[in-house]
């Protein structure tokens, strides 16, 4: 398994009063360059764990996950692959996570669900932005705790079809911990 958990703390600045526009932290969370294609099982989670504000008003943070998958030479990025959002006023301390990610519509009224389970890579970026909208108070914070995990549904080592006893398991894993 592959990932990180970081708490990031968003600033309002004077700056995004002035022009109304939202305050965007961005963390990258993990890179795999695993070596072959593969497919993945994902976890997305995210917390509001504090805010500096002594009387929050209606202000909302998100966090927007964004996940650049290669294969080969192709890249492609889902920039809003997943999104949780908090209210300031009564969300602090509400975690929120996923194991599936609701993608967009294929087409015009198409109304079957489109739910992402696994994604196909060889190589995987994801990193979240953290966005405060609606901030009134210069310098106050919002601490936001972000992890993304990755895992492949097979992860078969070319050594474990080695007739040799000590190739097998050449990281002790057989021994447990």
């Amino acid at each position: 398994m592959w990932g990180s958990t970081s708490a990031v703390k968003v600033p309002c600045s004077l700056l995004s009063i002035a022009q109304n526009a939202p305050t965007v932290v961005t963390q990258q969370l993990l890179q795999v360059n695993y070596g072959r294609p593969e497919s993945w099982n994902f976890l997305c989670e995210a917390k509001l764990l504090e805010c500096s504000i002594p009387n929050p008003q209606a202000s909302n943070v998100s966090a927007f996950f964004e996940l650049q998958l290669g294969l080969g030479r192709s890249t492609v990025i889902f920039p809003q692959f997943m999104q949780f959002q908090w209210n300031i006023a009564t969300d602090i301390g509400v975690q929120r996570y996923a194991t599936s990610a609701p993608g967009p519509v294929r087409f015009a009224g198409d109304l079957t669900p489109n739910i992402i389970e696994n994604f196909t890579a060889q190589a995987i970026q994801a990193r979240c932005n953290v966005v405060w909208a609606q901030g009134f108070d210069v310098g106050a914070t919002a601490t936001v705790e972000i992890t993304m995990h990755v895992s492949p549904i097979v992860h078969t080592r070319p050594e474990w079809h080695s007739h040799r006893e000590d190739a097998q398991y050449p990281g002790g894993e057989n021994e447990g911990h």
